[in-house]
């Protein structure tokens, strides 16, 4: 199952999130779902000459975080280490009622014998510009769109909306207890004898990308009659 969480670095919403609710669903029922992180949100970009601009929602503050976290994911390249790492930075924001993302993620790299310069190369070059230029592209792409932050994906979907439609309830639901978010999803297949392994590997492979491309050509052609 991919959870995917759509959020900003100095966001509170997204820190609370991040530090209770996820972080518990992360150390309980990890072995089910595996998690995303796309540190971009409501911000905007503009493209200059030789690179994109950013601003965001809660200042140029927290554009550095953003990309800080687009880096560490890179270099990384692990989702749990990933998210060890971001909780970690957000618990410390949170505690110290600080935005200073660059300490906090410098504090939580030596803990976790993570090489912070090779983050700090990255954020202030060319491949953190472009790779938080990614994390534009994926949540512009989100449908239906994102409305806040924080904004939860399973396997591509978002949780808050039955039918397509927005339901608060799903929301808090998913912000206080995603542990039971998850274990209903995982359940109701398993209720009805289905294979969720199964279904999971396609939707994860690329098997699952091409049948969504048969379903956007099956959705252009009926609007196009």
């Amino acid at each position: 199952m991919l959870h995917s969480l759509y959020h900003e670095s100095l966001c509170p919403d997204c820190i609370d999130f991040i530090t209770n609710s996820l972080w518990k669903a992360f150390t309980k029922v990890s072995d089910i779902f595996t998690i995303t992180m796309v540190p971009y949100g409501n911000a905007m970009e503009k493209k200059e000459p030789n690179k994109y601009k950013f601003y965001c929602q809660h200042g140029e503050a927290e554009c550095v975080g953003n990309v800080i976290e687009s880096c560490a994911i890179y270099i990384l390249k692990n989702e749990r280490a990933s998210f060890n790492y971001s909780h970690c930075i957000a618990s410390y924001l949170n505690s110290q009622r600080s935005v200073d993302f660059p300490k906090a993620a410098k504090k939580c790299a030596n803990e976790q014998n993570i090489n912070y310069d090779q983050i700090d190369a990255c954020a202030n070059g060319q491949l953190g510009n472009q790779l938080e230029h990614q994390m534009a592209l994926m949540t512009r792409e989100l449908n239906p769109p994102h409305d806040y932050v924080p904004w939860v994906t399973i396997n591509g979907v978002p949780w808050v909306t039955i039918n397509g439609v927005h339901t608060e309830a799903l929301q808090n639901q998913t912000e206080t207890d995603l542990i039971r978010v998850v274990s209903d999803t995982y359940q109701c297949a398993n209720e009805q004898n289905i294979n969720y392994d199964q279904i999971d590997a396609c939707a994860n492979g690329q098997l699952g990308n091409q049948l969504e491309h048969q379903m956007a050509l099956m959705t252009r052609a009926e609007s196009s009659t």
